[in-house]
């Protein structure tokens, strides 16, 4: 029998050939009827009859309803995953090539790790680490209590209100810098909730406080007899404050304001008081940090390399030596940019006459 110029042998000579097309050729065939073939620029969600440029999944999916995916030549087709008699199960071996792991993300991107490489470490170094901490002042209560010779001898007894001006006096008497007051209460006592963000960077508030002199106080500074007590208002005493070091400027938040509110007041307070732009410094100050935590990373490396050469083959070996002096260079250069940090949080205070606009 002929069907044009085909017989009928050569039909079937055809299917026999079509029904063993292996999984990584053009056009993958599911189990069952149907027979229906969908082709075009969607993505494929794990669906039985879509296929296109893009895969969610890393694989083409061959459905038990007899969908044919058509699989792009730059995408490579991957196992089956439809019903049983629809080819092998994921990570089975594959007629048309090898086993495919059944796991591991698949889509660009979405690991941190490159083919063959290392995962990216984001987090500040040892130097950067220690630029950001905040050195905090706890004024002390035993040094105003000292220059009262006079006092009772109960600590309680001993406590006397000073004045606004006396107590601003005590505070800026070794540092001049514009003040940055923080002040607990017992909801967050030994915490910093009311200067940093939970759920958010801290780092520009870091670097910006590296310009003042921080000062903190425990929740009995709101007692009346409390030597600092005049620093706050009777009315409503800030969370947090930021006070000119002659106390003619405050700039008062409630501990809940934003880190943008609290940028424009540090960035306000910094350019009435300090002879340089601070924002500029702090700028440089971050791209610091990064070069800092190449340096660290690359010497702790190094370190780690030279330890392990020491325990192998000595002192006296030449990639011993090779990796000491590598080690060496690192740290020449980080105390390069020590000096460099050094020279950026120097941003000069203004005299009296100098610091006349207020805010």
């Amino acid at each position: 029998m002929r069907f044009g110029n085909l017989t009928l042998a050569s039909l079937l000579a055809l299917g026999a050939g079509l029904s063993h097309a292996p999984l990584g050729a053009q056009c993958v065939y599911g189990g069952g009827g149907g027979g229906g073939v969908v082709s075009g620029g969607g993505s494929n969600n794990g669906g039985n009859s879509n296929s296109g440029a893009s895969n969610r999944g890393g694989s083409n999916r061959a459905g038990g309803g007899g969908s044919s995916v058509s699989t792009p030549a730059s995408t490579p087709a991957g196992p089956s995953t439809g019903a049983p008699d629809s080819g092998p199960a994921t990570g089975a071996p594959t007629p048309g090539g090898p086993a495919v792991p059944a796991t591991g993300p698949s889509t660009p991107g979405v690991s941190t790790r490159g083919r063959g490489g290392m995962a990216l470490d984001l987090r500040r170094h040892e130097h950067s680490q220690k630029l950001l901490a905040l050195e905090w002042d706890y004024a002390s209560v035993m040094d105003v209590e000292k220059s009262n010779a006079n006092a009772p001898t109960s600590s309680e007894g001993r406590m006397q209100a000073l004045s606004r001006e006396a107590a601003l006096a005590k505070l800026t008497a070794k540092d001049k810098r514009p003040l940055l007051v923080l002040r607990e209460c017992e909801g967050c006592a030994g915490s910093e909730v009311a200067l940093f963000q939970r759920k958010i960077d801290n780092e520009r508030t870091q670097v910006l406080a590296q310009f003042f002199h921080c000062v903190k106080f425990r929740p009995n500074v709101l007692a009346p007899s409390h030597p600092f007590r005049q620093l706050f208002d009777a009315e409503k005493p800030a969370h947090l404050m930021l006070v000119s070091a002659d106390g003619t400027t405050v700039i008062p938040f409630d501990g809940a304001q934003s880190q943008s509110e609290l940028w424009k007041g540090m960035l306000a307070m910094l350019k009435q008081e300090c002879e340089r732009p601070a924002e500029s410094a702090a700028m440089q100050l971050s791209n610091l940090m990064n070069e800092y935590d190449v340096l660290d990373l690359e010497r702790k490396h190094l370190r780690e390399a030279l330890e392990r050469e020491l325990e192998k083959d000595g002192a006296d070996s030449h990639r011993s030596g090779t990796l000491a002096k590598k080690v060496e260079r690192v740290e020449a250069k980080l105390k390069e940019l020590e000096a460099r940090e050094a020279r950026l949080l120097d941003i000069g205070l203004k005299t009296k006459a100098e610091a006349t606009t207020k805010l």
